[in-house]
């Protein structure tokens, strides 16, 4: 009996043994479906790679050279270096890390949320205001639109307040918004309205169109290439009342465009939103806050 279980044991250790070589043979020089799919695409992986580093590095060069340019084009036009354009993009919501304590974390949350929703409560109190506003008799829509179609906010430069001048080279004060263009781009009214100015000019602001608008606003245009309305005339928003140019003072190709109410100096850039994407228009707020000199 002891002699039949050795055997029988000797046949199951050698039973065992070949299967683990065969099983380790096959392992090595038979591969699965799976492994001679990661074969070949670790092959052409490794192919596309020396292509992919040269296009990487040829596209960090063109990054940074289109970068320089800009710098060098800002500098030379407001003098002062260009600002970073997506002030949207660099917000970070999650500066916390695992060795913070969930406590606080819970905390500076709960503290946000309540901040959150105080404002999101402050801006359904304003949209009742407006439309409160608008559905009252005689109400008055304010300009809601650029005065140039299809602009992005690069384009965008100062706006109110105290600028640098590229002709007296000294700080005094901007009343309206620049925007950059080429000459001859059309120039269209920001809403309806008659027309209340019409001035021809080789100083100043140049070659010049005012128009008077509903609720006391008056919206201006200036630096045009070409005048295509008269006084008196009544626009609607969005006709053609001109073109850039850059009679007068001007640096550039620009639109010098003005708004006021009740005869105050308005900021435009907080009526032009009609005309942009709400992340676009967080940009075109940022460029022309920060752009320190002007153009006239």
């Amino acid at each position: 009996m002891r002699r039949i279980l050795g055997i029988l044991a000797v046949y199951t250790v050698a039973i065992v043994g070949l299967s683990t070589v065969a099983y380790g043979v096959i392992c090595l020089f038979l591969d699965t479906d799976i492994e001679r799919e990661l074969i070949a695409q670790n092959k052409l992986y490794k192919e596309l790679y020396p292509e992919m580093e040269k296009r990487g590095e040829s596209l960090s060069r063109a990054a940074s050279y289109l970068s320089s340019r800009d710098e060098k084009i800002y500098n030379d036009i407001f003098q002062s270096p260009a600002p970073v354009l997506d002030p949207a993009g660099n917000l970070d919501l999650s500066q916390w890390n695992d060795t913070v304590p969930e406590q606080r974390i819970a905390r500076d949350v709960y503290s946000k949320a309540l901040a959150l929703s105080e404002k999101a409560l402050a801006v359904e109190e304003n949209f009742e205001k407006i439309f409160y506003a608008l559905a009252s008799p005689g109400a008055a829509v304010p300009p809601m639109r650029s005065p140039l179609e299809g602009i992005g906010y690069a384009q965008i430069g100062a706006s109110v307040g105290m600028k640098s001048n590229p002709s007296f080279k000294t700080t005094v004060q901007h009343n309206g918004i620049d925007i950059m263009a080429a000459q001859g781009t059309p120039v269209v009214a920001a809403a309806s309205g008659v027309v209340t100015g019409i001035r021809h000019s080789s100083k100043g602001a140049g070659n010049e169109v005012e128009i008077t608008h509903k609720g006391q606003y008056v919206t201006s245009y200036s630096h045009l290439a070409s005048l295509y309305v008269r006084n008196g005339q009544y626009v609607t928003a969005g006709t053609v009342i001109g073109s850039v140019g850059m009679t007068g003072v001007s640096f550039a190709p620009h639109l010098h465009y003005e708004v006021h109410r009740g005869g105050k100096a308005m900021d435009p850039a907080n009526y032009m939103f009609a005309s942009f994407e709400p992340y676009d228009y967080a940009n075109v707020l940022y460029m022309a806050s920060n752009t320190q000199q002007s153009m006239d």
